[in-house]
């Protein structure tokens, strides 16, 4: 439980897993809870990170309604070909929510725009994830070989629920070694592709988002030149990649002191959009994040420094843009 000092309320959740069958490889989950959700999921970005960010007097990555949910799941890992199939049913109530504080621990002139109002309701959904491999790993050490797809579906006739939608989201990670594939650490290849896409009359609070920097970081899978905030849309696709050369390029040219530190190079790219239709553009009561055309950025990056962290030069392909951000450093 929680005390909103903004909404002067309190606020609770809780959840209930049981694991089931020989190997415990069942699991069987009941939530509830009722409070401030962000109006879209980032797979790269936790809601605490973004607090430190708006704490600083930065612009909040986010949005927020308020939700009370109840929602069950029950799931199997399939070892033999690492599948995690599950399915689940969502009752919750929407309702939009003002902002109340524009407050910053460094006393910042910060004025973060309001929460758009969300469509209020009663959303009644069925859920089914299909996940190939790991959970994703944001700001990850390492590749990742994974794939998964999520279904959802509301309509008046699943409990009478005031949506009528179904939304179908599918991400896959993948590392290819490429180059001097006998050492221990070889030339590899990162790619990610992520996309989403719909059937009926999305909700603003489901829109899928195509992930930007946030405070000077810049994790594999987000446009490192959008600074703050993503794309959002109905519809979404973005591909990235990165080919990681290791201490190849300092190794050619001699400059071995970078080589025993085990700096190296990696060159990276991304290119995505996402679409509203013209229809549901003229009917949104806010300014979305969004651009009708694809976004381009290509770069390099410095791996390894000090260990631990990367820096990240990037250039805006379709602008006279260029960022440099930070990330965690790819070791594998």
């Amino acid at each position: 439980g929680r005390y909103l000092t903004g909404q002067e309320c309190w606020t609770y959740g809780g959840n209930v897993r049981y694991s089931w069958g020989k190997s415990k490889r069942g699991l069987i989950t009941v939530e509830t809870g009722t409070g401030t959700e962000p109006r879209y999921h980032s797979d790269n970005y936790p809601v605490w990170l973004n607090s430190v960010q708006t704490l600083s007097g930065r612009r909040d990555y986010f949005d927020y309604f308020r939700n009370k949910k109840i929602g069950t799941s029950a799931g199997y890992n399939f070892n033999k070909i690492k599948t995690d199939v599950s399915a689940g049913i969502n009752i919750e109530r929407h309702t939009s929510l003002i902002k109340t504080t524009d407050y910053n621990i460094l006393n910042r002139d910060a004025d973060q725009r309001g929460n758009p109002a969300v469509r209020e309701g009663r959303l009644r959904s069925a859920e089914l994830n299909i996940k190939y491999g790991s959970s994703y790993t944001p700001f990850g050490l390492a590749g990742q070989k994974r794939a998964e797809l999520k279904i959802e579906h509301s309509s008046p006739d699943l409990l009478s629920s005031d949506f009528s939608f179904t939304r179908y989201r599918f991400t896959i990670d993948w590392k290819f070694d490429t180059f001097l594939q006998r050492r221990l650490l070889p030339n590899s290849l990162d790619v990610r592709f992520t996309g989403g896409t719909c059937s009926g009359r999305l909700p603003v609070q489901r829109f899928g988002i195509i992930d930007g920097s946030m405070t000077g970081l810049s994790p594999f899978g987000v446009f490192k030149t959008l600074r703050d905030h993503p794309l959002e849309g109905e519809k979404y696709c973005a591909f990235f990649w990165e080919h990681n050369f290791r201490t190849v390029p300092f190794e050619l040219v001699g400059l071995d002191w970078l080589v025993e530190k085990g700096i190296g190079i990696i060159i990276h790219g991304a290119s995505g959009r996402t679409w509203i239709s013209e229809k549901r553009l003229a009917e949104l009561s806010y300014s979305p994040y969004y651009q009708d055309n694809f976004y381009n950025e290509m770069g390099i990056s410095i791996n390894s420094l000090f260990g631990l962290m990367r820096i990240d030069v990037t250039k805006r392909l379709d602008k006279d843009d260029v960022s440099v951000s930070f990330g965690v450093a790819r070791f594998f």
